[in-house]
C-alpha cells in the first residue's frame, strides 16, 4: 500500500501523542489484539503507513525544529511513551488567524505573524501532503477549513 502523507497544524500535546503512537505501534502484528489500538490494519493500511510530511505552529520555540524535537518542546507536557526518530520535517510558522487570543500571545510564546495562507498551501504542495490535520485548542479549524486551493 502507498503511504499516508499527513501534515499537522498545531504541534502540541495531541500531536505529540499521535506521533509517539505511530512510533509505538509501527511494528504491531496484524493478526493480534494490540492494547490501545482498535485496528492494526484499517482498510488495507497499517499504522506504519502514516508518514508526517509537514507541520505548522505559532510557538517560536517550536518553529524551525524537527517535528520529532518540537513535540517535546515546552509548554508541551504530554508523557513521553515512545522514542521518536528524526522525522526530517521542519516545523513551519502557521498563520495565527484566530488560533491565539491576543492576551495569550506571550504565554504561548507566539512569533511575529508573517506566514500567509499561500505559504502554507505551497508547503503542503511541496510535501505532497494528502491529509491536513488541525490539532488546536481553539476554533482555528473554521479558518483552516476555509483555505482556498488547498491540495
Amino acid at each position: 500500500m502507498p503511504e499516508i502523507r499527513v501534515a499537522l497544524v498545531g504541534v502540541g500535546n495531541s500531536a505529540s501523542a499521535l506521533i509517539q503512537g505511530t512510533q509505538y505501534y509501527k511494528n504491531a502484528k496484524e493478526n493480534t489484539t494490540v492494547p490501545g489500538l482498535m485496528h492494526v490494519n484499517y482498510g488495507g493500511y497499517h499504522i506504519n503507513d502514516i508518514h508526517f510530511v509537514a507541520a505548522f505552529e505559532v510557538n517560536k520555540n517550536k518553529i524551525g525544529k524537527d517535528l520529532s524535537q518540537a513535540i517535546f518542546t515546552p509548554p508541551n507536557c504530554a508523557v513521553k511513551f515512545s522514542d521518536v526518530p528524526n522525522l526530517s520535517v521542519t516545523v513551519q510558522p502557521a498563520p495565527i488567524l484566530d488560533g491565539v487570543a491576543p492576551h495569550m500571545r506571550e504565554v504561548f510564546n507566539v512569533y511575529n505573524d508573517s506566514a500567509t495562507k499561500e505559504s502554507v498551501v505551497q508547503v503542503l504542495k511541496d510535501a505532497k501532503a494528502e491529509i491536513l490535520s488541525t490539532i488546536s485548542q481553539s476554533e482555528a479549524t473554521t479558518q483552516s477549513a476555509s483555505t482556498p486551493n488547498a491540495p
